[in-house]
């Protein structure tokens, strides 16, 4: 869940759009409700789950039909609520909401991700999810870019100013291309913002308070997201210092929040607290969790043949299970330095012939 991403896309999106015209959005509404729409799948699917009309990390608004449904209600409350007649915002809308499947895309992620490190493919850190810096690099540029492009079309100074703000689209994209070194396109993207700001001139109105009643959703979901992370952290230091009990509880407390965002790891950690705790059934069960919850984590079956061949003397020592379920990884379509660590791993194990 690229949420910045989204976020970014949608500003991008909403911020050319002409407004307060007839046929026209309002400026009340029309940013809030185009960020809305490019995080609508994700905060559709969690208010279906909170209300229990579905799991709460369910992919029921992850497809094509789903998402044309949900963009057909959301031209309807335009054009009835809104009294939008121009064709733009209604495409524009339809725009961000199919830019949420594409950007939620694994592949897609990992090449971001692989682009802005500089890093090989089968690096452990391209496997799982863009990380804050490669989204604000990549999605970062969208919003950059509407704003120059107001800025050219609409700013109060001269047609020097406005020619100033295609130039420095160009420059933008620049930084995009080449992500080396750091502080080359963030310097970039910031006189960029700050030049169409000058040039906008723009005078804060209270009425765009109202941008915010559409995120509100959002805004919740981030909320929750926040609090589960915030317990996350606090539990990490508390393990680090050996109160086991204490860490326990707080990571039990994160899997319990409705998030949307994916809790294997949280898991991971909690099963590491039971092993510490001498709970090593409490511990596999946790473990098992996180097996049938893996999604972009890669190491689930890994850690839970791992518990399996150190739990000697044990009934819970299996290298059997751990057989199985390193097998199932190098034989699976996860990224290459999943497989090899399940070889490795075998290998010094002596759990199957060297090959």
């Amino acid at each position: 869940m690229a949420t910045i991403g989204h976020t970014f896309a949608g500003v991008g999106l909403a911020l050319p759009v002409e407004m307060d015209r007839p046929g026209r959005p309002s400026s009340r509404w029309w940013l809030g409700a185009v960020v809305l729409a490019s995080h609508f799948p994700d905060v559709g699917e969690w208010l279906l789950g909170l209300v229990s009309v579905q799991p709460i990390d369910s992919k029921l608004l992850h497809g094509i039909p789903a998402v044309s449904i949900c963009v057909a209600l959301f031209w309807i409350v335009m054009a009835s609520l809104g009294r939008v007649r121009s064709i733009a915002p209604f495409l524009i809308v339809g725009l961000a909401m199919f830019s949420h499947l594409l950007m939620d895309e694994r592949v897609l992620r990992q090449l971001i991700s692989e682009s802005y490190r500089r890093a090989p493919p089968d690096s452990p850190t391209t496997g799982r999810t863009l990380d804050l810096a490669s989204e604000l690099w990549c999605y970062g540029t969208a919003p950059v870019i509407a704003l120059l492009i107001v800025a050219a079309r609409w700013s109060g100074r001269t047609r020097s100013a406005r020619r100033g703000a295609l130039v420095l689209i160009p420059a933008v994209l620049l930084g995009l291309l080449y992500p080396r070194p750091r502080v080359a396109w963030i310097a970039l993207d910031a006189a960029a913002v700050g030049y169409a700001v000058w040039a906008l001139r723009p005078r804060p109105r209270r009425a765009w308070l109202w941008n915010l009643l559409p995120l509100l959703p959002m805004l919740s979901l981030g909320a929750v997201e926040a609090w589960a992370s915030i317990e996350t952290r606090r539990g990490l230091a508390q393990e680090s210092r050996g109160r086991y009990r204490d860490a326990l509880a707080s990571f039990e407390r994160a899997v319990t929040l409705p998030t949307r965002s994916d809790s294997t790891i949280r898991w991971w950690y909690i099963a590491r607290c039971r092993e510490a705790m001498g709970n090593p059934a409490g511990a596999e069960q946790a473990l098992k969790e996180c097996v049938a919850r893996d999604n972009d984590w890669h190491w689930a079956e890994y850690e839970l043949a791992k518990f399996y061949l150190r739990m000697r003397g044990t009934p819970y020592h299996q290298p059997d299970r751990a057989r199985r379920l390193l097998r199932n990884v190098i034989d699976s379509d996860r990224p290459v330095f999943a497989r090899r660590a399940a070889e490795e791993l075998m290998k010094q194990r002596k759990l199957e012939p060297a090959e």
